[in-house]
């Protein structure tokens, strides 16, 4: 059951767990957070305004379920130059390079990044493959939301996060 509403920024998504959207019978074994990009995008907020905000659900989350384990999944890349990424994938590599690094500190708080996924290297010659990396525009439509067939690549990976880090025992 999602909890975010499209155009989620942090505080919006803490509010709503903080004031009752989050419902008492719901106890999913694992929550799965992603959330940040458009406190990039539509606030500039800094990335440790980010981290601080992403970090605060996760709290507020365990507040609600004490024994939940809680992924959150990296910001996803972005980009607002046609799939080239630039300035707004460092800032989210910065972002997902702090979150990655408190999920290492606790037990039970994971972190998942799934930027292979919806990447991949622009071949600059016939003969060279070693161009920059793209977010292919099939995978994601508008550089932002993934497409159906994004949305499919990233379940098979979640599935085996789980698998492999036997999050479901």
């Amino acid at each position: 059951m999602p909890l975010g509403i499209a155009g989620d920024k942090c505080p919006e998504l803490l509010w709503r767990i903080q004031n009752g959207e989050m419902p008492e019978d719901l106890n999913p074994k694992i929550w799965w957070i992603l959330i940040g990009i458009n406190d990039l995008y539509q606030w500039g907020c800094s990335e440790e305004a980010i981290v601080i905000g992403v970090l605060q659900v996760v709290e507020e989350a365990y507040n609600k379920k004490p024994n939940s384990t809680i992924v959150i999944n990296g910001i996803l890349p972005s980009s607002r130059t046609k799939g080239k990424l630039g300035d707004i994938w460092n800032k989210i590599q910065n972002i997902n390079k702090e979150l990655k690094a408190t999920c290492e500190r606790y037990n039970r708080l994971f972190y998942f990044d799934a930027s292979r996924i919806f990447l991949q290297v622009e071949s600059i010659g016939e003969d060279d493959a070693t161009g920059q990396d793209v977010i292919p525009k099939h995978l994601m439509p508008d550089f932002l939301h993934p497409s159906a067939e994004g949305h499919e690549l990233w379940a098979v990976e979640i599935v085996k996060y789980i698998e492999e880090n036997q999050l479901l025992k």
